[in-house]
């Protein structure tokens, strides 16, 4: 009963973060489908031998060896729930590691209220609902804070924290540059007891003792896999987005804007107040607080000079990881100046749930529904099947295991044709003589890229093709107003040759 006592504001919020990140419906989008297919290859090229002869590892985030495999076994054995399950565990595992880790930082208040700001986040709840690395990153990095916070003020630095923050790294390649705001908060927690000099080569010791085995681990595997590994980096740091600024900077303020303006105030009042609970000097308070809003600041800022939204949906969790005890404690320290401020700080955080909670569900239908369309597909699945398609992970993972694996061909990139003159064609060229060739048993149109969808359209019907199924679909687009998910509606069309 004690422990139910103790613990008991703590299970309430994981409850409730597991019934929102449950409540979330869609089917996979192009990143977890490649993730579980890249797994499924692997898998299957471990345990027979089958070559690896397509691009399964083209839009990995991280090393394929590690979640991807995992996900993969667990979608074998129990679909894609069951896939998706783990991912809940761990942004629940790591909502638990934030409030232990508040709660060394600061005290029990805070730390219920930065477990809730992070779990009941929204791209937090996304997360929670999809087979991708970055919930297991999350974990790894929530854990990897939590043990230098531990060890910070003792004169041996922990040894396991390097080693989480190094497997997060491998795990999604996106976390690399919130190790740096843990190693900070570290240093920033050592200087008083060792002093300055000494922390700043706890700081230093800890990325160094992370690097260095990633940096290794990467070259190994790039040996072994070609250039899988660089590709997977290439696409997870250096892919840029079409959105724009205002686009961007929207969808920030949907995803982060709340937790982290309560983290600057958070910050700057405890480094400007007193710290009765540790009686840390203000030099001491200064830096951890610019650690921990520093680093959530890295969110925003990187997805603005991307211009990416996928960016930023993906790294949104480590900025909110680091930013939740500053916000939390802001919070608390609002809810000791009597009852009604308490009723206020717990308004505060529920508006802010809440309002996370609807910002998760428009966050979740930002692809459109593809399982009726798989649906279709699967039983005409076989190797004599050739299917185009605006993006091949989808179906490649919805259709897998197919006899001799169904080929699935994607409408980004042309086909290596020569015109007459044996001159490199353009995209129309290729697309055109694809049609009239009949290479496609099937082509699905729609969601995808509407100008070639739209080129494709005009050559299918005087070229053989039929129509033969629509599917109506819905989803939300990114807006340049904050807390605007403009709805949008199209059709995929399923044309077979004759």
């Amino acid at each position: 009963m004690a422990i139910l006592r103790s613990r008991g504001p703590l299970l309430g919020v994981l409850l409730m973060q597991t019934v929102l990140t449950l409540g979330l419906a869609n089917s996979a989008p192009a990143d977890e489908a490649a993730h579980l297919y890249g797994g499924h290859r692997l898998l299957d090229h471990f345990a027979g031998g089958l070559p690896l002869d397509d691009d399964y590892d083209a839009r990995l985030a991280g090393l394929p060896y590690l979640h991807p495999l995992l996900a993969a076994w667990i979608d074998g054995a129990g679909g894609l729930a069951a896939a998706r399950a783990l991912g809940l565990l761990c942004t629940l595992a790591a909502t638990w590691l934030v409030h232990a880790t508040a709660a060394r930082l600061f005290e029990e208040r805070a730390a219920f209220f930065a477990a809730a700001l992070l779990g009941l986040s929204a791209p937090v709840l996304c997360a929670g609902n999809l087979a991708t690395s970055t919930a297991p990153a999350l974990a790894l990095l929530a854990a990897s804070l939590h043990c230098a916070v531990r060890s910070a003020d003792r004169e041996s630095a922990s040894a396991a924290a390097p080693v989480l923050a190094f497997l997060a790294i491998a795990t999604a390649y996106p976390s690399w540059l919130f190790v740096l705001p843990v190693a900070a908060a570290e240093a920033a927690l050592a200087a008083r007891q060792l002093g300055p000099r000494r922390a700043v080569r706890r700081g230093a010791l800890f990325l160094l003792q992370t690097a260095v085995p990633t940096a290794c681990v990467l070259f190994l595997t790039a040996l072994y896999d070609g250039n899988s590994v660089l590709r997977g980096i290439a696409g997870a740091l250096a892919r840029d987005g079409e959105e724009s600024a205002a686009q961007v900077a929207a969808l920030a303020v949907d995803c982060t804007g709340a937790v982290l303006l309560l983290a600057l105030v958070g910050a700057v009042l405890y480094t400007r107040g007193a710290d009765p609970e540790h009686g840390r000097p203000t030099g001491v308070r200064a830096l951890l607080g610019a650690a921990l809003t520093g680093g959530a600041l890295l969110t925003p800022l990187t997805a603005l000079w991307r211009h990416s939204a996928e960016s930023l949906e993906t790294s949104s969790v480590f900025g909110l990881l680091l930013a939740a005890p500053a916000a939390g404690l802001l919070l608390a320290r609002i809810s000791h100046h009597g009852t009604r401020s308490a009723a206020a700080a717990v308004a505060l955080l529920a508006a802010t749930a809440g309002t996370a909670g609807w910002v998760s569900q428009q966050l979740f239908t930002r692809w459109p529904d593809t399982r009726p369309v798989m649906a279709y597909l699967q039983p005409q699945a076989g190797p004599a099947e050739t299917i185009l398609t605006g993006n091949a992970a989808v179906p490649r993972y919805y259709l897998y295991p197919a006899p001799a694996h169904t080929a699935v061909v994607s409408t980004s990139a042309a086909p290596p044709y020569r015109t007459p003159s044996g001159r490199p064609p353009t995209s129309a060229d290729s697309w055109r003589q694809t049609v009239e060739d009949h290479r496609f048993t099937r082509i699905v149109l729609g969601g995808g890229f509407p100008d070639q969808d739209r080129r494709l359209a005009a050559l299918l019907t005087p070229n053989g093709y039929r129509r033969t199924r629509t599917f109506p679909f819905h989803s939300t687009a990114c807006s340049s107003v904050p807390f605007a998910f403009p709805e949008t509606s199209g059709t995929f069309t399923v044309w077979e040759r004759s």
